[in-house]
Formats: structure tokens, sequence, C-alpha cells
């Protein structure tokens, strides 16, 4: 027996949770999205979704920023997604990221010498035109289909792509999460 590897269990015990995509509550629209980073090019790209609370595809998007950070492009992508959200009619909208720190940027964490307070304060001038918006972080694997849409963007010339039937690439994605798949994830307990 291996005392090593037994003590390093005993005294770094994990504990382990089932993650995966949620449905919305009753009568809004989850719009799960992302950003993505490809180096060293530096080619930055967001992707979004918008799922009713059958889990079934309302509308997307895919876009390719340019030169950017990863938190502008995940700042990019809420905000292009309300901003679609919003020509879309939707009112009552669900967003959620894995990036935690466009979230904190987002809810008030940000002054106005921020280079992305102009996008944020965008952001707050679109929250203000619908009747409910609330904007939480997620683990990654329950943002896997928002993921693949932001990274697929890579492939496009920059500009925005607007969708509103699944591309074939995220069907299956989007089935898992309609079936309510889920993924272990491990942390220190």
């Amino acid at each position: 027996m291996n005392l090593t590897k037994s003590s390093k269990k005993i005294l770094n015990p994990t504990k382990a949770y089932l993650v995966g995509w949620e449905p919305p509550v009753d009568g809004c629209i989850k719009l799960n999205v992302d950003g993505s980073v490809i180096q060293p090019v530096g080619s930055e790209t967001c992707g979004g979704l918008f799922r009713n609370g059958d889990g079934n595809l309302v509308a997307g998007f895919m876009m390719k920023i340019g030169r950017v950070t990863i938190t502008s492009a995940e700042i990019w992508a809420i905000y292009t997604g309300m901003k679609l959200a919003v020509e879309l009619g939707i009112n009552k909208l669900q967003i959620e990221t894995d990036f935690f720190c466009a979230l904190k940027l987002i809810d008030g964490s940000s002054s106005s010498h921020h280079h992305m307070f102009s996008l944020i304060k965008a952001i707050e001038d679109l929250r203000s035109k619908m009747t409910y918006v609330s904007i939480k972080h997620i683990f990654c694997e329950a943002n896997f289909c928002a993921d693949v849409l932001a990274k697929q963007a890579q492939s496009l010339p920059t500009g925005l792509l607007c969708f509103a039937a699944p591309p074939p690439f995220l069907m299956p994605i989007l089935a898992d999460d309609r079936g309510r798949r889920k993924s272990v994830r491990v942390f220190p307990a």
C-alpha cells in the first residue's frame, strides 16, 4: 500500500457534483453565452443561444470579433445576446456565462475608466428595456453549447452570424441538454 497516495486522499477530500444545462424558470428564455480566444493568433470570438423551457433553440449567434481579450469577448457575447433578445421581443431573460469576471464587471464593479465601460453601459441600457433579466455564473459543463458556438465562430469572417435553426454540429449537443445529460465535476470538500 502506498501511504503517500492514501494520506493525500485523506488530507485532500473531494466531493463530486453532477453539472448540466438546466431549463429557464417559467415564462423566461435562457441565453447561454461564451467567448473564445485562440492563442497566439489572438483571434477572439463569441457565441450564444436562446432556449425555451423545453430546451429547444429559439435563436443563436456566432461572432468573430477580432483582437480583444477573453474578458472583452465574454462581454461582447452578453451584449450581443441582449441586443438580439430586445430585437426578438424577449422580455424575460436568464443569462448564463461560465466567465465569472464578466459577471462581476456587469454587476457594478467596473468604473467609468474601465476599457469596456461603454459596452457595459450599453448592456445596462438593454437591461432596462426588459421586464426581467438575471445574469448568473455557471460551470463550463453546463455551458457546452455556447462554448461550441464560440469555438466554431473561429471559422467565420469577422462579423456576426445569427440563426433560427440549429447548425448541424450543434444538434447532438442540444439533444444531450434536452435529455438532461450531466457531467461530473469534482471540488475540494
